[in-house]
């Protein structure tokens, strides 16, 4: 009984580093492929930003995570079907079936690797690769000398209140034309503020150089510009 069970650990094993060093390796390649092909599209981007080597190296690194989760369940299938296809030509299957392995017990085998792919697959997906995607996106955004220049506008909600920005730059810290719609409960539109250009000042919050104010009366329009003082807009 002590020698079937150390047999058993020893082809459980050999069978687990196989496994496991296959699928690493077709990782290795697929991760490798879409590294090089967003890297040539992104390689002009980074250096027109001046980040020179390190931003290229950088980008790869925050990108790794999201391509090992996007190719973790391929490289694992094409490590499996590797494996197999040596055994089978290697006649290593020919001589565990001889030996009286049915194809049942070789997957019972084969689940601990397959779990230890499993848990760094779940670890990366939940816990690494958000975090990356986040400090990608901030990164990304704060070296972008134009983005205020793009007008990729957007809207959403505040406090009841709606709000459209057209773009943002320096990693969130400055707002381009902004327009905030005041409404009441009942959802009526009651004001209107609009600014060309907001920045984030961490101890006054957003300030406004330039602020046009629209106020919807019952029967007029008032329109206020406050261009003189810096304005704070709660958003």
């Amino acid at each position: 009984m002590t020698q079937a069970m150390t047999r058993q650990s020893v082809l459980r094993g050999y069978l687990t580093r196989s496994f496991l060093s296959r699928a690493l390796i077709c990782g290795a390649i697929l991760v490798s492929m879409l590294e090089i092909l967003g890297l040539l599209e992104m390689t002009t981007p980074i250096l027109e930003r001046h980040l020179g080597a390190l931003g290229i190296v950088r980008y790869a690194c925050l990108r790794l995570p999201s391509l090992i989760v996007q190719t973790l369940p391929l490289s694992t299938l094409i490590g499996a079907l590797f494996l197999l296809m040596q055994m089978t030509l290697s006649s290593e299957i020919a001589s565990l079936r001889a030996a009286g392995l049915s194809t049942r017990r070789l997957l019972v085998l084969l689940l601990p690797s397959i779990g230890f792919i499993s848990l760094a697959g779940i670890a990366t997906q939940e816990f690494v690769a958000p975090r990356t995607e986040l400090a990608l996106a901030r990164w990304w955004n704060a070296t972008d000398p134009h983005s205020a220049e793009k007008g990729d506008g957007f809207w959403f909600h505040a406090a009841g209140n709606v709000v459209h920005i057209d773009s943002f730059s320096d990693g969130g810290r400055r707002i381009s034309k902004l327009s905030l719609y005041h409404r009441v409960p009942g959802g009526d539109l009651v004001a209107a503020d609009t600014a060309p250009e907001l920045i984030y000042d961490p101890a006054k919050g957003w300030q406004a150089k330039e602020v046009r104010s629209l106020a919807l009366k019952s029967n007029r329009v008032e329109i206020e510009h406050l261009a003189t003082s810096r304005c704070s807009l709660q958003v």
